[in-house]
């Protein structure tokens, strides 16, 4: 029982008539005022430590054993380059309540220069002759070629920038064309050497027919309008099976009627290109980056182009001296001004645009001088992505978990290294991570704790919240996320309710939950007395537990 001397005569009389719990009650409120009046205070909440308010919380918790490697995990950040190079620099996040209010640098790193786009005439190629297929096999650098199709041994393809290319074999489908310059010597006694069916009537010397497959006839002589002798002037457009009958379907005179069958030696097979030798490098230049395409051929072959990379060809004399300077807009390139002409580039050389993000953006000279100068680039694609790169930072929070909030932040650099970061939006749920600990009990409840370690031991468990109605409690230690904490043991004490009494009784006769008209006595006697010696006092829910009372005073 607390020593009190607060107490008359009189008041001892009304308390021996009601019980001496009241007295306990009183007296224990009174030693918690003259406490709160210590600490120069003008109110104090009673809510402990009473017969009425006792909360059986947890009072402390001593560490028995500290563990190890119960780090305290923080929220990290790293400094991107994003394309600028630059290396080595690593921050620190400065982190108040859960959002990051700064950075420490610890080392300023190098190479983070900003970086625009920049943009360069390209250099005209011309094609590396004696190459062939190998050297166009998509491997260790070389490029490529489409095969197309209808072309035949020994045919001569010639392409856009006037290189030639000659056929080396083909894919042999069973699709075959006439032998372009054979004549009628050649078709003569049938089987492989073929047969002319029909002379046909009505034809002069030097009428052309058109056959079936497009292959073109010239007649040579004729006896009565028959034809006796012909050449095929050039071999058909569309191919046929073996040994089909070739008939007339036009003619530039008024003869009707020729035929010929011909045998496997008046046909050639045609197909895909399997093999080829470039035959000579074309005299226009051409850039890298774009097909060659067939301009015209010797047979009937189309659609075979060769796609060259630098493996492929030799550099043409090309322009010198200019300088130019990429304006971007939201990210697309918008403009390319001509700061210095230079001299000898051709209208419509590509201007190649390089930037660590930027894609898409293509343009062109559109326009030179007399000797050359670039008078005028022309934007042909705007492309995307093409901002000033800069160094930016990622910060993660601590434990790998998702922020309620992000962080947003720019770097600042100055001569290539970090100087720090300007915080845009400091984020949420950036607060270190310490280890927690948690208390399990069979009856009671509402305790939380912190934790502190050092070293990587526990090595104080504070009580924030003592709870309420704790007979047993057992302590857990867990570690943060991501570290790997073991070993650590604690112990709890709580404050134990002396008095004999239920204080959760007082609570719901309080709040109307049962009716006990004793307690509803002793509840208004102290009431009554502290309000007797001017103290503004009630009785109210604890919200810590919310099953007990406690008492506010005001003096």
């Amino acid at each position: 029982m607390a020593n009190c001397s607060f107490i008359g005569a009189v008041e001892a009389r009304n308390i021996a008539r009601n019980n001496t719990l009241i007295w306990e009650e009183i007296c224990e409120i009174q030693t918690q005022i003259l406490g709160a009046i210590d600490g120069n205070l003008y109110s104090v909440i009673v809510n402990d430590g009473t017969p009425m308010t006792s909360t059986q919380s947890i009072l402390s918790v001593a560490v028995t054993a500290g563990g190890a490697n119960y780090n305290l995990v923080a929220a990290t950040a790293v400094i991107n380059p994003n394309g600028t190079g630059g290396s080595a620099a690593t921050v620190t996040p400065i982190v108040t309540g859960t959002a990051i209010t700064g950075f420490t640098v610890d080392t300023p790193g190098s190479g983070y220069t900003p970086v625009s786009a920049t943009a360069t005439p390209s250099a005209p190629s011309d094609l590396n002759d004696a190459q062939d297929e190998t050297d166009y096999d998509n491997t260790g650098g070389d490029g490529t070629f489409s095969a197309g199709n209808y072309y035949f041994a020994g045919e001569v393809i010639t392409l856009g920038e006037n290189s030639t290319i000659t056929v080396g074999s083909v894919t042999n489908a069973g699709q075959r064309v006439l032998i372009a310059a054979q004549d009628e010597t050649d078709y003569v006694g049938g089987g492989a050497n073929g047969t002319l069916d029909s002379g046909g009537s009505g034809y002069t010397a030097l009428d052309t027919i058109t056959l079936s497959d497009g292959t073109i006839i010239t007649v040579d002589t004729v006896a009565v309008g028959v034809v006796t002798e012909f050449t095929v002037t050039s071999s058909g457009t569309s191919s046929r099976a073996v040994a089909v009958q070739r008939i007339q379907i036009s003619s530039s005179g008024g003869g009707s009627g020729f035929a010929i069958t011909p045998g496997t030696n008046n046909e050639t097979i045609v197909g895909a290109v399997l093999t080829f030798t470039v035959g000579s490098a074309g005299v226009d230049p051409f850039f890298l980056g774009t097909s060659i395409a067939q301009v015209s051929t010797t047979g009937i072959g189309t659609g075979f182009n060769l796609t060259p990379t630098a493996a492929n060809v030799g550099a043409l004399a090309g322009g010198t001296g200019a300088a130019l300077t990429v304006i971007q807009t939201a990210g697309s390139v918008t403009a390319i001004i001509v700061n210095t002409p230079g001299s000898g580039y051709l209208s419509g050389t590509p201007v190649a645009i390089s930037h660590p993000n930027g894609t898409g953006a293509t343009a062109s000279v559109s326009s030179v001088g007399g000797s050359g100068e670039i008078l005028a680039v022309t934007v042909t694609t705007a492309g995307s992505g093409y901002q000033q790169a800069v160094a930016t930072v990622t910060v993660t929070a601590p434990g790998g978990l998702t922020p309620a909030l992000a962080f947003a932040g720019t770097v600042t650099t100055a001569g290539g290294v970090v100087t720090g970061i300007v915080i845009t939006e400091g984020g949420s749920g950036y607060a270190p991570l310490y280890p927690t600990a948690t208390v399990s009990d069979p009856t009671g409840v509402g305790a939380t704790f912190t934790v502190n370690v050092a070293g990587g031991a526990v090595t104080a468990i504070n009580v924030v919240t003592g709870g309420s109605g704790y007979t047993a409690p057992i302590m857990t230690i867990t570690a943060a996320p991501t570290s790997s904490g073991s070993g650590a043991t604690a112990t709890a004490t709580i404050g134990t309710n002396t008095f004999g009494t239920i204080p959760s009784d007082y609570y719901d006769v309080l709040i109307g939950q049962s009716t006990n008209a004793v307690y509803a006595d002793q509840i208004q006697y102290v009431l009554d007395y502290f309000t007797s010696l001017g103290y503004n006092i009630r009785a109210q829910t604890n919200s810590a537990t919310a099953d007990t009372i406690q008492w506010q005073i005001i003096w």
